[in-house]
C-alpha cells in the first residue's frame, strides 16, 4: 500500500471520528427536546392482555406519592416498608418522559403521557385537568400539595390545598401542611391525595448521593408513618413517579429511573409481591377503590390482570419515528464498513 492510500484512510479515519463526534449528544437532545414541550395528544399502545378482576371498592382509598423517591430509597423507608409488609409490594412503569406532571396526569387520568401531550410543561401554571378524570368522579376528593401546587391543581380534584396555584404559599404553609394532610387523611373522604415533594426537591439540588437527599428521605418516610396512623383501616397506596440520576435529575427513559416502587395495602389487599404494572395500571387501581370510571381510551387493566401480565420497555414507551431509527442504522453501517475497511489497511 503506498503512503498516499495510508493518508486517505487516516483521513477517512478522522472524518468519520469529526462527523459522528456529534451523534454521542444526540441522544440526550432527543430526550431534552421532548420532556421541555408539549404535544399534541396521540395514540398509545395497548397494554399485554391478560384476565382478571380488579380491586372492589373500599370506604376510603388514600395515595400518598413521594416524589422522585426511587426504588433503592424506598427500600431504606420504614413507613414505606410497614405499608408494604401488610400488603401488595409493586414496581411500577411510569413510562416516558419520566416527568412529574405527566406522569401523575396519567395516575389519575388512565392516559398516558402520549395520549395527554403533557411531556413537560414547565410554566408553574396547572393545565386543564383531563376529561374523565378520577378525582373529579368523587365529590369529597381531596388533594394536598407539600409545594409546587399546579400540580395538584392540574388533577381535577374539588379540594385542592392549598387553594390556589401560586408559586408562593401561603403564609406559614411549611408549618402547617403536614397536620392539614394529616387531618384529611384521618377524615371521612373517599379519597385523599398528598403529594410529597421534598426528596425531589433535594435531588435537584444537591443530587442522589447528597446528605440533603437522605434527610429529605427520612423525613418523607416521618410524614409518611404519620399518614398511615392518622387512617389505620383505610386502602393505601404509596408510590413515586421517578428517580433520580446520581448526580441529580430526570426526564429520561432509562428503567432505573422509570421503575419505582409502588405498595398497595388495607381492605381486600393480599399479602404479595408483582410487577411491573403501568402506571394507567395504577390508575385503575384508584379507580377501582373509589368506584370511578376510567376514559373509554385508557389502557388500564384491573390489578390481577395486570400482575398476571407484567410490562416491559416495549410496552410502555414510545416507537421511534422509522425515518430517524433509519438514519441511525445507516449511519452505524457505514461507520462500521469504513472502520473495517480502515482496518484492512493497518493504519
Amino acid at each position: 500500500m503506498t503512503l498516499a492510500d495510508r493518508l486517505i484512510r487516516v483521513a477517512l479515519g478522522v472524518a468519520l471520528v469529526l462527523l459522528l463526534w456529534p451523534l454521542r449528544d444526540l441522544r440526550q437532545d432527543a430526550i431534552n427536546a421532548i420532556v421541555r414541550n408539549d404535544a399534541a395528544p396521540g395514540a398509545t399502545p395497548p397494554l399485554p392482555a391478560a384476565t382478571g378482576a380488579g380491586l372492589p371498592p373500599a370506604a376510603r382509598t388514600r395515595v400518598v406519592l413521594i416524589d422522585g423517591a426511587g426504588r433503592d430509597t424506598a427500600a431504606g423507608m420504614a413507613a414505606w416498608n410497614a405499608v408494604c409488609a401488610r400488603g401488595l409490594d409493586l414496581t411500577i412503569d411510569v413510562g416516558f418522559p419520566t416527568v412529574s406532571l405527566p406522569v401523575e396526569l396519567a395516575l389519575w387520568s388512565g392516559r398516558t403521557q402520549q395520549q395527554t401531550g403533557v411531556l413537560y410543561h414547565s410554566t408553574g401554571k396547572p393545565v386543564p385537568p383531563p376529561a374523565g378524570a378520577i378525582p373529579a368522579q368523587v365529590p369529597d376528593a381531596i388533594a394536598i400539595a407539600e409545594s409546587h401546587s399546579y400540580i395538584v391543581h392540574s388533577l381535577g380534584f374539588p379540594h385542592t390545598l392549598p387553594p390556589t396555584p401560586a408559586k408562593t404559599l401561603p403564609d406559614k404553609w411549611a408549618d402547617t401542611w403536614v397536620d392539614t394532610a394529616v387531618a384529611a387523611v384521618g377524615g371521612p373522604a373517599r379519597l385523599v391525595f398528598v403529594h410529597v415533594l421534598r426528596v425531589d426537591t433535594a435531588g435537584h439540588r444537591a443530587g442522589k448521593r447528597s446528605t440533603a437527599w437522605r434527610d429529605a428521605a427520612a423525613s418523607a418516610d416521618a410524614i409518611l408513618g404519620r399518614l398511615t396512623a392518622a387512617a389505620p383501616d383505610a386502602r393505601w397506596l404509596v408510590l413515586s413517579d421517578h428517580d433520580h440520576i446520581a448526580g441529580g435529575g430526570h426526564g429520561g427513559e432509562a428503567r432505573a429511573i422509570r421503575v419505582v416502587r409502588g405498595c398497595v395495602a388495607g381492605p381486600d389487599v393480599a399479602v404479595g409481591r408483582g410487577g411491573p404494572i403501568s402506571v394507567v395500571d395504577a390508575a385503575r387501581l384508584i379507580a377501582d377503590s373509589v368506584g370511578a370510571t376510567l376514559p373509554a381510551d385508557s389502557r388500564g387493566r384491573p390489578l390481577a390482570a395486570a400482575l398476571a401480565a407484567p410490562v416491559d420497555d416495549d410496552d410502555v414507551l414510545p416507537a421511534l419515528p422509522r425515518g430517524r431509527v433509519a438514519l441511525a442504522i445507516a449511519l452505524l453501517l457505514a461507520a462500521l464498513l469504513a472502520t473495517g475497511w480502515a482496518a484492512g489497511g493497518r493504519i
